[in-house]
């Protein structure tokens, strides 16, 4: 097994600090597959990536490398970020994004290097920062088997209605044309989710945790 590390630290730059950041020393033992990520500049290969912040949005490089082909998986172990990020882990060659929250990431690889493999973006999100983004305030709730949007504008919570799970999978999509009031039906399993309302203001995100 192998690993990396992304931290934030309002000491560090998008340069390589040698205080905060470390190379990544390739190990020549057979059958170990390495991981790693890129400086700012994508030319400098880390194990230890340290940057200041991630302002609205931020995109750090990952790559990979296999000494043979076969099924791997990428797990996040330690993960400390506020709730008002979004994290996404990118596979660009399959095209497929994911949570990075609860990420358990099985892909295959043949033999070689892959620099351009996977990306990490990391954006802050609107959960519950309505007032920030002159959003309408929108109550959004999950009690027993059902999910509750209100509002005190009639029609705030018009719109669409997307339930994701821990790994980014879109479990519920549906529309809503009540005012002020919804309650819809939950069929997923015990869990956490995000929900997503899109309406003609923006987007409203928020957490809930489903627990029968």
């Amino acid at each position: 097994t192998d690993e990396t590390a992304i931290s934030f630290n309002s000491n560090s730059t998008d340069d390589f600090d040698s205080y905060y950041d470390a190379f990544k020393l390739f190990t020549s033992t057979a059958n170990v597959p390495q991981i790693y990520s890129f400086i700012n500049d994508n030319s400098t290969i880390c194990a230890i990536n340290s940057v200041p912040d991630i302002y609205t949005e931020r995109i750090i490089h990952v790559g990979f490398k296999a000494t043979n082909s076969g099924d791997f998986t990428i797990t996040v172990n330690d993960f400390q970020l506020s709730e008002y990020h979004d994290v996404y882990f990118e596979d660009t060659y399959t095209d497929e994004t994911y949570d990075l929250y609860n990420l358990d990431y099985t892909f295959s690889s043949e033999i070689g290097q892959f620099d351009d493999r996977f990306i990490i973006k990391f954006r802050e999100n609107s959960t519950e920062i309505n007032d920030l983004n002159n959003l309408p305030n929108v109550q959004i709730y999950n009690y027993g088997d059902y999910l509750f949007l209100s509002s005190e504008i009639d029609d705030a919570i018009v719109g669409k209605i997307e339930l994701i799970n821990a790994v980014g999978q879109t479990v519920m999509l549906t529309e809503n044309d009540n005012l002020y009031y919804t309650k819809i039906p939950l069929s997923c399993s015990n869990g956490m989710y995000v929900v997503r309302l899109i309406n003609k203001y923006g987007m409203v995100t928020s957490k809930i945790i489903v627990n029968r």
